[in-house]
């Protein structure tokens, strides 16, 4: 299962990715304020610099089987 994290580097989301099944593939994608712990995890991270990210930058990973969003 291919699930996309949004706001993966906050408290709430990186709680989720740590105790999340390790048969999902994840990917995280968080702005990187000055709220996020960027420490390593098992999820692959995109950093989004601006307010929205555009669904073309997310194509090259497929498609996804769920959406958790935890962003602010």
């Amino acid at each position: 299962m291919k699930i996309l994290v949004t706001g993966g580097c906050g408290f709430l989301g990186r709680h989720f990715i740590r105790l999340s099944s390790p048969e999902w593939d994840i990917v995280n994608v968080d702005k990187m304020t000055y709220a996020a712990d960027p420490s390593p995890t098992r999820a692959e991270l995109v950093v989004s610099p601006c307010e929205t990210i555009r669904p073309e930058s997310l194509k090259r990973y497929g498609r996804f089987d769920a959406c958790v969003h935890l962003a602010a």
